[in-house]
């Protein structure tokens, strides 16, 4: 609680029920013991902000959870949603690039090497692409290279091409990546076929 109010707090979870879940649950836990005062003061002008963007958002947990100073982000939600998000949450308007220990404290691996040699990170985009075909938000190739472009993936690709297989002649014919991403999308969709 000592740095409550200073800096914006990130919290990864599993899956899209997970993300409005647990902001409620962190949100209900700060009005039990009356601690949201400390992230977000009574009648500032970010509260009032907050509240008057909420009205404008089409996400229902989103709507919710604004006015509070919570805010949850996935891809299941509308682009305005997500660019109005993302346009609140950035510091001082603009986006942040995370550092190398950053991803690794996400990962679990940084200050752990007593426990670990090594970390890895199992995407299981065959899992993500199939929940998206279930949830109705991909239902063709179209659909699903443009989904997975507003993942985090396609950004660490972008930014770094080479560690993803992209080289630098593919790079420049194809500079949003739009035939590595379908080849992607069809690697995992021959994975959910052979699954069924």
């Amino acid at each position: 609680m000592e740095h409550a109010g200073r800096n914006q707090v990130l919290v990864f979870v599993h899956s899209r029920k997970e993300t409005g879940k647990t902001a409620r649950a962190v949100r209900d836990m700060c009005l039990e013991k009356d601690t949201l005062g400390s992230f977000l003061r009574e009648g500032s002008a970010s509260m009032e902000v907050l509240r008057t963007e909420a009205e404008q958002v089409k996400n229902n947990e989103l709507k919710e959870l604004l006015p509070y100073g919570f805010a949850i982000h996935h891809a299941g939600m509308s682009r305005v949603d997500r660019t109005l998000n993302t346009s609140l949450q950035s510091e001082k308007g603009r986006w942040v690039e995370l550092s190398a220990l950053d991803v690794l404290q996400m990962l679990g691996r940084a200050g752990r090497p007593q426990y670990d040699t090594k970390g890895e990170v199992g995407l299981k985009l065959p899992d993500m692409l199939n929940a998206e075909i279930v949830l109705g938000t991909v239902q063709n190739l179209k659909d699903a290279v443009n989904w997975l472009g507003y993942t985090y993936l396609y950004i660490r690709m972008l930014r770094n091409p080479l560690l993803y297989g992209v080289g630098h002649d593919a790079l420049k014919e194809d500079p949003l990546l739009e035939q590595r991403r379908a080849d992607l999308i069809h690697t995992a969709a021959l994975h959910l076929i052979a699954v069924v």
